[in-house]
């Protein structure tokens, strides 16, 4: 059966084995002080075993701006802190050091240029044309006011007149879905051609209810004839119904940034995602921030309150692990409070209270834009970028974020507690070089090794969500002949470079994955998900067999033939995703699930 197997693999492996992955963006040394033998270390610089090793990429600035080269290690401190020991800080020991210059990440740039044979189905990313470090433009029009709209087509044609020849571009939009609309090209007649769609201002809950003149409450207290129970129970309706809109409206966003960061992990070196938003907060105060005195009430008075602190930073883990460093623009640039705008109505018409109310609204509206700030400045923070400021020039926004990922120092160690607990830590770097400025990740979750409990979840999500390939692990596909039943088979071949490999009791090398495939309609809609798990323990002879071939893995799909499948891999350990579309019919009428 293998040798069968392993002969149609040999139309694969030159597709896998040549991608990245054994380059230094994905290469983990071992532990210092471990022994290893010669034929072990020769398997170490093609598949990895597992560490627990913290990357940082940091940006090192002066005082005007410039960036700093030349520092040693020892010219860093690195620090962690954890949530349960705030005010101590713990000194982590440098266990490798680089400064990362242009000419080091053309060398290193080991994307697949080959040709991929017919009926083959695989996730390799490209070798880019020139070593420069990608950007994605993500339009945000989920958390974009539609007025703003035109200020982004604005930005981006300015941008394509300003931008460099050589910078690779992707351009992404959110609006109902998330849809990349062009992949990395240098080409400005394909970004021109990106810019004429643009997506529709689709955003939710933008007016807090207590200053909407439409919302339920507010029309019946201004009616002056109603119950104050009944007033007080539509103000807490409203509230609630504020607050799971903008749960809907958080958790898209999120996800879209997810889903763009595993599509552009297989990319090597620090990638750059400008956000063109004006976001969504970080937090919403419920119903009883007032400036007024309560009434005493029976109902919630922590009607709508919320906290999206721990799901950003989740999302800046998750990032940064991706090398995606954000710089949030926002393109409403300087704006005007609701309450002044020319539309814009008194919430309460009663003169009594309307002076009150006024103060009110102004007051909320200035701490949701301040929210909305917050959470800007938190993700570029939290991924080694930074908030693009001043005249919200876009085009001086990508030559910064390029010039960023141009030079920087690559910052590695193991920290020194070993309690994976899954909380989150925080880091510090501090340069011993006075008046320097430091950008780079602020954090990472200690989540423990081989946690199955949100992998189900993520590999879903991955599958059956969204429009977009993920390649953090690098797979290959090829349909094989149906059986009797219909039933559908893939074999796959998965690059090892990027799999975790664990050493067991018995001195076996032992890999644990999980396989999700989900299936999609003419439309795109999911129609069935299914799931596996690969745990395999190996010996010598087979880890080395698996180095030069790829790992092999046949898929089998039951019922009739869907228009498309996902076929997803995530490595247990580290939580990489990777994952491949298959169309085997074009949908008539409709955008197909994932474009390459």
């Amino acid at each position: 059966m293998y040798s069968r197997a392993y002969l149609l693999a040999d139309l694969l492996i030159f597709s896998l084995m040549s991608l990245p992955g054994t380059s230094q963006a994905s290469r983990k040394d071992p532990p210092p002080g471990s022994g290893s033998s010669s034929s072990s270390d020769e398997v170490a610089s093609v598949i990895r075993t597992f560490t627990r090793m913290v990357t940082l990429e940091v940006v090192v600035k002066d005082s005007k701006g410039n960036h700093v080269t030349g520092l040693k290690p020892e010219d860093f401190q690195v620090f962690e802190q954890t949530t349960t020991h705030k005010k101590g800080k713990r000194e982590q020991r440098i266990a490798t050091f680089r400064e990362y210059s242009m000419s080091d990440l053309a060398a290193h740039d080991s994307g697949f240029a080959g040709q991929i044979p017919a009926g083959v189905y695989t996730n390799a990313v490209s070798s880019l044309k020139d070593p420069v470090p990608p950007t994605i433009i993500l339009v945000d029009g989920l958390n974009t006011d539609p007025k703003y709209q035109g200020q982004v087509h604005a930005q981006m044609l300015k941008m394509l007149r300003q931008l460099p020849p050589d910078i690779p571009v992707a351009v992404f939009l959110l609006g109902a879905r998330l849809r990349m609309v062009q992949d990395f090209t240098t080409d400005p007649k394909l970004l021109q051609a990106a810019l004429n769609v643009t997506p529709a201002g689709v955003g939710v809950a933008t007016i807090d209810p207590r200053d909407d003149p439409h919302s339920m409450g507010t029309v019946e207290e201004n009616a002056g004839y109603f119950s104050h129970d009944l007033v007080e129970a539509a103000k807490e309706f409203d509230q609630k119904t504020f607050a799971a809109e903008m749960d809907t409206r958080v958790d898209r966003t999120i996800d879209a940034l997810l889903s763009i960061g595993r599509h552009v992990a297989g990319y090597p070196g620090r990638k750059n995602l400008l956000w063109l938003s004006t976001a969504f907060p970080v937090a919403l105060a419920p119903i009883s921030d007032t400036g007024r005195e309560l009434r005493e009430s029976m109902f919630d008075a922590d009607a709508g309150k919320r906290d999206y602190s721990v799901q950003i930073e989740r999302l800046n883990a998750a990032l940064s692990d991706a090398r995606v460093a954000v710089y949030p623009m926002n393109i409403a640039g300087v704006q005007t409070l609701h309450l002044f705008e020319a539309e814009t109505i008194p919430a309460n018409a009663d003169p009594y209270h309307n002076a009150i109310s006024v103060q009110d609204a102004a007051r909320r509206d200035v701490m949701m834009r301040g929210y909305e700030q917050e959470t800007m400045q938190t993700v570029a923070d939290g991924t080694g970028g930074a908030v693009c400021v001043g005249d919200n020039d876009l085009a001086d926004c990508v030559r910064k974020a390029v010039d960023d990922s141009s030079r920087f120092y690559e910052i590695a160690y193991y920290p020194g507690s070993k309690d994976w607990n899954g909380e989150y830590r925080r880091i510090i770097v501090d340069a011993k070089v006075k008046g320097m400025h430091l950008e780079y990740r602020q954090g990472y979750f200690a989540s423990p090794e081989g946690n199955d409990a949100g992998a189900k979840d993520d590999l879903q999500r991955a599958a059956c969500e969204g429009s977009l390939d993920a390649t953090a692990i690098f797979l290959a596909a090829k349909s094989l002949p149906h059986d009797p039943k219909e039933t559908m088979k893939f074999y796959l071949i998965i690059n090892p470079a990027a799999l975790t490999f664990t050493a067991s009791g018995d001195g076996r090398r032992e890999v644990n994955l999980r396989v999700g495939v989900c299936t999609f309609d003419e439309t795109g809609k999911p129609l069935h998900y299914m799931s596996d798990a690969v745990d395999q323990k190996l010996t010598a002879g087979e880890y080395l067999l698996l180095a030069n071939h790829g790992l092999p893995h046949v898929v089998s799909i039951a019922g009739r033939r869907p228009t498309s499948v996902r076929l997803a891999i995530m490595d247990l350990p580290s939580g990489k995703i990777g994952s491949v579309l298959v169309n085997f019919v074009a949908p008539a009428g409709a955008a197909p699930v994932a474009a390459k």
